[in-house]
Formats: C-alpha cells, structure tokens, sequence
C-alpha cells in the first residue's frame, strides 16, 4: 500500500500469483528467500525491512557502482 501498487503488480513483478502476495499478507503463507530478494530488488529496500528487523528501508544499491 505505500507504493500506491496492486497486488497484482506486484505479483506480476515477482513472479508469483496475486493471491499469493493476499496470502504472505494474511500470514497464510510464507514466502521463499528467492521471493523475498524479488521483493526486496523491486522495492529498492533490504530484506531486513521487509523481514522487520529494522524500521530503516536501508536502498538497496542496483547493478554495479
């Protein structure tokens, strides 16, 4: 919700059903590491965000720098 993005766009960018991303957001499911980087890369944030152990959305550096 804070990306201002659908589900579905989401799960078309991690490759993965929208009902997918509906059930790691009601804790039905649990998401693969693989999935979790997927997430994190198109966020631009790190996995500990995600994961919650950190409050700070540390930016993920993109390709080579």
């Amino acid at each position: 919700k804070q990306a201002g993005e659908t589900m579905q766009k989401l799960a078309n960018a991690v490759y993965v059903a929208a009902s997918t991303i509906g059930n790691y957001e009601t804790n039905r499911r649990i998401p693969s590491p693989g999935v979790i980087t997927a997430i994190a890369k198109h966020y631009n944030v790190s996995a500990d965000y995600l994961l919650g152990l950190t409050d700070t959305a540390w930016k993920i550096r993109r390709g080579r720098e």
